[in-house]
């Protein structure tokens, strides 16, 4: 935690795993409230191409989010044999995917750190002999905006990066999460979907593809609810902080 936070009038936290991690090893507890990310603040629309969230006028393409797991330069710790398990368990999802007459489309959610990884699986893919030219769709992701927009053109994402799966919920797209920090539990858990979120050690292309066809045919109604929830908790802490600065300038102004 930065300096001199203990000191800040109003702190919140995105989820209770976070609340709790910050309590038992940073050894800072305060009652402070759990609210939501505030990704869950702008409005995302949906992009041309679709009639309507979940819906497409185009052959499904499925959003293939990987994360450089044990990869030197892109992980704290290097283990070359865990992640080329990791990598071609991802390449193996790809060629599947493919194989049933969908598109892919990869989703960088970091572009420094994912654009090597998703070269890597694609260069895996291609020693298989599979041909990715007409199978894949591709879309720029370098801006908050542009990760929206891409999440918003896939039918379905299978993604690692959390706020990846974030984006998901709010364009109500189907998705199976690929966990390697407990935030992204706590967030599937929130839309009760914790049942396809894989813990990263554990991921299996047939895990993955079980998952895959489990949410696209699964009702997601209740998705509306859980993120309506999650605006409203923020609208409300917007609100808490705004009356705690206009009520800091009108003191300093006396």
């Amino acid at each position: 935690l930065p300096p001199g936070v203990g000191a800040l009038t109003y702190r919140s936290y995105r989820d209770e795993w976070s609340m709790e991690y910050v309590k038992t090893v940073v050894g800072f507890d305060r009652d402070d409230p759990v609210v939501a990310d505030l990704a869950f603040s702008p409005l995302v629309t949906v992009a041309d191409g679709h009639t309507a969230a979940g819906g497409r006028t185009h052959d499904r393409v499925v959003g293939i989010g990987p994360i450089g797991y044990f990869r030197e330069g892109s992980w704290p710790e290097a283990d070359a044999a865990r992640w080329h398990q990791f990598r071609d368990e991802i390449a193996t999802v790809v060629v599947n995917v493919i194989e049933r007459g969908d598109r892919i489309a990869f989703l960088k959610g970091e572009g420094f750190h994912d654009q090597p990884v998703v070269d890597e699986v694609r260069a895996e893919v291609a020693r298989r002999g599979v041909d990715l030219s007409g199978s894949m769709l591709e879309l720029p992701v370098t801006t908050v905006a542009e990760l929206a927009a891409a999440i918003s053109r896939c039918d379905a994402v299978i993604a690692a990066r959390y706020h990846n799966v974030l984006f998901a919920y709010l364009l109500d797209r189907p998705v199976v999460g690929i966990s390697y920090q407990e935030k992204t539990d706590a967030l599937m858990q929130r839309y009760d979907e914790d049942p396809w979120c894989i813990g990263i050690g554990d991921v299996t292309a047939d895990a993955i593809l079980r998952g895959l066809d489990d949410v696209t045919t699964r009702d997601r109604t209740h998705r509306a609810d859980v993120t309506a929830e999650q605006r409203r908790l923020l609208d409300a802490q917007y609100d808490t902080v705004h009356e705690i600065i206009a009520t800091s300038v009108a003191a300093r102004a006396r």
